[in-house]
């Protein structure tokens, strides 16, 4: 199994993150971080991901020719999943 198979595998059980008051925020309950999930590429570039509103999230920088590798919590630096229904926003 090549290395990227083995990162691959890895991502593919993630909580999704939680909304709060308007904010995204890490699932994970030792973290529980709002507005540090971010975007990973796979040249390591990351977008950050606000909550913009019902159903929508703002990416930060707004590149949408990212080649997606995975979301994280950039406080614990776990995998996330985005929250079902809601879509990116490219400014």
């Amino acid at each position: 199994m090549a290395d990227n198979d083995l990162t691959s595998a890895a991502f593919d059980d993630k909580p999704p993150a939680l909304v709060r008051d308007g904010k995204l925020v890490c699932p994970y309950r030792d973290c529980a971080a709002e507005d540090q999930i971010i975007e990973i590429d796979v040249a390591t570039r990351t977008n950050e991901l606000t909550i913009e509103g019902p159903g929508r999230i703002k990416v930060g920088l707004g590149d949408g020719r990212f080649d997606h590798e995975c979301y994280e919590c950039a406080q614990c630096v776990r995998p996330v999943s985005l929250p079902d229904g809601h879509e990116l926003v490219y400014p």
